[in-house]
């Protein structure tokens, strides 16, 4: 844990991340739009922008454990 909460990854690839992105940014512009809060979106965006990329290889879905 970090500072007491805790923290979660997720392995995504690009085309997921960049999904991730602009549905946040879509969010964003809502949330503005409406007049409410959405400071908290942009670190959200930020984060997700510069995650860094992990090398290797991952167990997917279809695959035995």
């Amino acid at each position: 844990m970090l500072n007491g909460k805790e923290r979660y990854s997720i392995v995504v690839d690009d085309l997921e991340r960049r999904i991730i992105v602009q549905a946040l940014s879509d969010l964003k512009d809502k949330q503005k739009s409406e007049g409410k809060e959405y400071e908290f979106l942009d670190n959200l965006i930020i984060k997700a922008c510069d995650a860094r990329m992990i090398k290797g290889r991952y167990r997917t879905d279809n695959e035995e454990r």
